[in-house]
């Protein structure tokens, strides 16, 4: 889904040390405007996300902190350790430039140093306002409430922590913005809620159900309900306007929990919530400028950022900057019982008041507008705020100093503090494990995100209670699942039904899991021996799974039933193996009816022992060099490039091709060779995925019809012509190629968090539903257009339908599905495989498709790759007898080479792209016998390599010989390939380009 870039004017801010500039925007120098200086920020803002969350990092070298202040119009980076190519890459392609500093310490290394300087702090009696962590990664800066004495006491017991920590005297206690004392529409955020007086944030999708974000301690810790109300017109308790529906998040230490300032709350009947903010006047101040605003995207706060405060009792106040990350802060709150209690929280973001010549006011917030709003985008007080909001966090408590002051009418006393602290969303999402409601202005539509990959260090860190109802999620952020109709435990995606577990305990006192969509199952070793809980420490919050005085639980990769990722299995306990180390993710806090321990029911464990079946490295390395020596020919590094789809062989015959050979990069290649280079995902594979997509998407802007189209090849020399356009070989667009540019524009976004690739993403799909989705027959989309000109000018729309571009289709929609949380795709999705399954016959084959008519089956030929194809795109058994009858019916033995033909119309000579697509298919079925199918296509795959007519030992060729008969009009030949390399590399390392 799109994330706003701040293209919003914001209120008049200044940054300290800046005179304020006296002209009709207010806006800080040297900026002429605020929507001038939000659209450097929301630039600052995507290069420092790619950076933070880059692949690579390691406890040698992994980023400090970044520095995104507009003024400078640099991003500065702080980086432990040597810099990885990744961070190179990233910098490269910033739309802003970037200075990278060396930095003493990693983030994660202050992170857990501020863990043991606050226990520290908790066991010698020191009380201590926060714990401050610079970006530039110096150490930390710890601030204790009481005078130089009190200071100079931690500064001695935190000495042996391993990090520098400087300790300043003075601190002044926080205080959680909600008073112990818009008002009567509880539907989008910054509404007022009691008791006490807190506000609301963003509407949000927690576990499925329809909630608002507001702030933890808004819900008292003596309270015997977790109702709450909005205010009436004579300021007392109005209707009811939700129920809070979260547990408390925490990280489990020795000394006692400390929570995360979120909570989900549930609206009450009646009350529909949408993803728009209150703005404008505070709510004691009806009728006086309020107004509701979209919010239209969501990002990950910076130090040097501007935002502002919606809180439901200050109203609107911007010119306030970002100065700080906190691990751990302290704030006072109301207790419920007339008195106050000090919170303890983790991971908020500090700011302070700034002025400028418009707005010299000194206030950042009042209690009361905790749980409220923290944006980008919305105007001062002496402006006109536009329309949408790009969300930030969630306001948590008052920062420097506080003073008595009056509420905006001045009908009540209240607090107010020159800075706040708030709960950015990087943090409440993952954590919490919702997504934030986001509007699409162009379709009207709610789109949904958590911000996936802005934060993979942050998890859930709750304690395992018996009876908690909880998801187990992996270090890759896999969630363990028992899949019903194959006795399995699986790997899925979060959210799936079939990884609710109710945590159970045994005798012993390990732990066993009852599946909440199968109560009859159990996972664990018997009702009175459990799972043992290892290595299960307060900071780190993740574990071991672990059979008692044996080996650890293990999600592999690779799937082994239907809409699963990985398999569960055995293996030695592995401190560096994320697919190992679990954590507890919370989804509801009901009571099971469920007895203590397990008396009945069938109880499973993994059972296989070994990993998936993996090449050896040389030979998949060869194979990646091929693919990078192809992409580089013409030239490296960020520059706009593609790679010839065939080399050597008939492929260079001059008296065919010219001197320079057959040129052609077909698209469909090329986003192959994409996916090939995130499957292995190292720091050149990305770079080299990049620039390739940055290649396509140039294509899909500067086609000379620039409606999201994407050609059926290009020439490499020149790619980009003179006048700017690209250089177009074939001009027809196929929805096969586009479905197939389109997942790769996914995965890539997937891998970077660049809105760039997911914009083409959609723009590919919008594309292929605006040309060829059909009605006709079984639905489903037709071929797309054909050029017959040579020129691009004259498109003849395509009326057959393939199968092929049908399962093409239909996993590029799902995945568009899954990015965006957009049920549309899911839809046309289903149309497409909807097709799919109306072309497969009774014995389980799938036809190729349809004639013109889009309705007669076309039964003339009949391909491999649809067989595989539709199995892996879908994972369904029911298209399991395809892979085996395409295995039977195009089986080729040619000299050393065992695999299969294109179709059955020319079984002489061995098709290596398909038999890698077999080999995939095995290696994500994983029935009795699949190994063995498997490691016989692994050997003649990498004798191919090595041996095949024209290879270079490292690339794979079309064919075993030439002249491979594919509809009797086109051949294939034993020239090395692109596709058959990337098919090969995917398919070896287990993988499945038709999922995310």
């Amino acid at each position: 889904m799109p994330f706003a870039t701040a293209t919003a004017v914001v209120g008049v801010l200044a940054a300290p040390g800046i005179a304020p500039v006296a002209d009709s925007f207010g806006s800080p120098a040297p900026f002429l405007s605020w929507h001038q200086l939000m659209q450097i920020q929301g630039r600052m803002n995507e290069t420092a996300t790619a950076v933070e969350h880059s692949l690579g990092q390691n406890d040698r070298q992994a980023v400090a902190g970044v520095v995104a202040s507009p003024q400078t119009k640099r991003l500065r980076v702080y980086w432990h350790g040597d810099v990885t190519p990744e961070v190179r890459a990233v910098a490269a392609h910033s739309p802003v430039p970037v200075d990278i500093k060396p930095a003493p310490h990693s983030a994660q290394e202050l992170k857990t140093a501020s863990r043991e300087v606050t226990r520290i702090a908790e066991s010698t009696g020191a009380r201590i306002t926060d714990v401050a962590m610079p970006q530039d990664g110096s150490g930390l800066t710890a601030t204790v409430v009481g005078g130089e004495d009190d200071a100079r006491r931690l500064r001695q017991a935190v000495a042996s922590v391993g990090v520098p920590v400087t300790v300043l005297p003075n601190g002044v206690e926080k205080i959680s913005l909600a008073d112990p004392s818009r008002r009567n529409d509880a539907s989008a955020g910054g509404a007022q809620i009691i008791e006490p007086f807190c506000s609301t944030a963003f509407a949000a999708d927690y576990h499925h159900v329809a909630v608002m974000l507001t702030a933890d301690h808004c819900f008292l810790p003596n309270n015997e309900t977790n109702v709450r109300y909005g205010v009436g017109d004579d300021g007392r308790q109005g209707p009811q306007a939700g129920l809070r529906v979260s547990p408390r998040v925490s990280r489990q230490t020795k000394d006692g929990p400390i929570y995360l300032d979120v909570a989900a709350m549930q609206p009450a009947t009646g009350i529909t919530v949408q993803p728009q903010v209150w703005t404008g006047a505070a709510a004691d101040l009806p009728g006086t400028g309020q107004a509701k605003k979209w919010v239209t995207g969501a990002q990950v706060p910076h130090e040097g950022n501007w935002i502002c405060n919606e809180g439901a009792r200050s109203g609107e106040i911007c010119n306030i900057e970002v100065t700080k990350k906190v691990t751990d802060y302290y704030a006072k709150g109301p207790d419920g019982l007339g008195g106050e209690v000090e919170h303890h929280f983790m991971y908020g973001w500090n700011t302070v008041k700034q002025f400028t010549a418009n707005d010299q006011s000194t206030i950042a917030a009042r209690r009361g507008d905790s749980g409220g709003a923290v944006v980008l985008g919305s105007g001062g007080p002496s402006k006109v705020s536009p329309p949408e909001l790009t969300a930030l966090g969630i306001v948590s408590a008052t920062s420097g100093g506080t003073w008595s002051c009056k509420t905006p009418a001045k009908t009540m006393t209240t607090t107010c503090s020159g800075g706040l602290i708030f709960v950015g969303l990087e943090d409440a999402l993952p954590m919490l494990g919702a997504k934030i409601a986001v509007h699409d202005g162009a379709t009207g539509q709610t789109n949904w995100t958590d911000l996936s990959g802005t934060n993979p260090g942050t998890v859930m860190g709750s304690d395992p209670r018996p009876h908690d109802h909880d998801e187990l999620v992996d270090g890759n952020g896999t969630a363990m699942a028992f899949d019903l109709p194959s006795g399995r435990l699986v790997g899925t995606a979060p959210g799936d039904p079939r990884a609710e577990w109710e945590l159970l305990q045994a005798t012993d006192g390990g732990w066993i899991f009852r599946n909440l969509a199968a109560p009859d199952r159990y996972f664990g070793q018997s009702a009175d021996v459990g799972l043992q809980m290892t290595d299960w420490e307060g900071g780190h919050w993740f574990f071991h799974l672990q059979s008692k005085g044996g080996p650890c639980i293990v999600l592999w990769p690779g799937a082994s039933a239907p809409n699963s990722a990985s398999t569960a299995a055995l293996a030695p306990c592995d401190h560096n193996d994320a697919n190992q180390l679990f954590k507890l993710v919370p989804i509801g806090d009901v009571e099971a009816d469920a007895p203590s321990t397990p008396a009945t029911g069938q109880m499973n464990l993994p059972v296989q022992t070994t990993p998936p079946v993996k090449p050896s490295g040389p030979s998949v390395d060869a194979a990646y060099s091929f693919l990078a020596q192809q992409l580089d020919a013409a030239a490296t590094g960020s520059t706009l490039r593609v790679p010839r789809s065939y080399r050597g062989g008939h492929f260079e015959d001059p008296a065919l091709f010219g001197p320079d050979g057959f040129q052609a990069s077909f698209t469909y290649d090329d986003a192959l060779v994409i996916e090939a280079f995130l499957q292995r995902g190292g720091g050149d594979d990305l770079a080299h995925a990049t620039a390739l997509g940055d290649s396509l998407l140039y294509a899909q802007e500067h086609d000379i019809t620039p409606d999201g189209r994407l050609r059926a090849s290009y020439e490499p020399n020149p790619f980009v012509t003179a006048s700017g356009t690209p250089y177009v070989g074939g001009f027809s667009v196929y929805t096969g190629n586009m479905a197939w540019a389109g997942m790769a524009f996914t995965k890539l976004y997937r891998a970077t968090g660049r809105q760039r690739f997911l914009d083409g993403a959609l723009k590919a799909a919008n594309w292929i539903q605006a040309n060829a989705a059909d009605t006709r027959g079984a639905g489903g989309y037709t071929g797309g257009l054909r050029n017959d000109d040579g020129t691009g000018q004259s498109m003849v729309p395509i009326t057959w339908k393939a199968t092929e571009h049908n399962i093409d289709t239909g996993a590029f929609f799902a995945m568009l599905a899954g990015v965006t949380g957009d049920a549309g795709w899911q839809q046309r999705s289903a149309n497409a495989f909807r097709f799919v399954k109306s072309m497969q016959a009774p014995n389980g084959h799938l036809w190729t498709g349809t004639g013109l008519d889009g309705v007669t089956t076309n039964q003339d030929l009949e391909p491999e790759d649809v067989q595989t194809w539709s199995f892996l795109a879908t994972l369904d058994p029911a298209y399991a007898p395809a892979v085996d009858w395409a295995a039977g019916r195009f089986a080729v033995t040619d000299g050393p080479y065992s695999g299969v033909s294109f179709s059955g119309q020319d079984t002489t000579k061995v098709w290596f792209e398909g038999t890698a697509h077999l080999l995939a298919a095995y290696q994500a079925r994983r029935d009795a016998g699949d190994a063995g199918k498997a490691a016989v296509l692994m050997a003649t795959l990498q004798r191919a390599q090595a041996g095949a007519p024209n290879t270079d030992g490292r690339g794979i060729v079309a064919a075993s010989r030439d002249g491979l008969g594919v509809d009797g009009v086109d051949f294939y030949y034993a020239s090395l390939h692109t596709g058959a390399t990337a098919w090969y590399v995917i398919a070896a390392q287990g993988g499945n380009p038709f999922r995310l």
